[in-house]
């Protein structure tokens, strides 16, 4: 796992070694992992009534942070603004939180 990294030139070094072609089973498995998660919240939601709620909410975020983009960008040259990532992910819980 040293040689993980997400730099196109370094993942296409990955298969010439062969030992290193396990990263890309990494990779997969991390994408159909989350892919799979999400479509069983999405046919939980759909199964419970609730997914306009989500859809909802989703858009919402979607809004807020592109607000919060257009505040970041029209004051960049005085002020300088930061968006936390553990900010994102506690607002990505209340995906999870039915």
């Amino acid at each position: 796992m040293k040689e993980f990294t997400l730099e196109p030139a370094k993942m296409i070094a990955w298969c010439k070694d062969p030992k290193l072609c396990v990263l890309w089973l990494v990779i997969f498995g991390i994408l159909f992992g989350t892919l799979g998660v999400n479509i069983y919240f999405l046919y939980s939601y759909y199964k419970a009534e609730v997914l306009m709620r989500y859809v909802f909410l989703g858009v919402g975020l979607i809004v807020v942070f592109g607000i919060v983009s257009l505040i970041f960008i029209t004051c960049r040259k005085t002020h300088r603004l930061h968006l936390h990532h553990y900010t994102v992910g506690a607002l990505a819980l209340l995906f999870i939180g039915y």
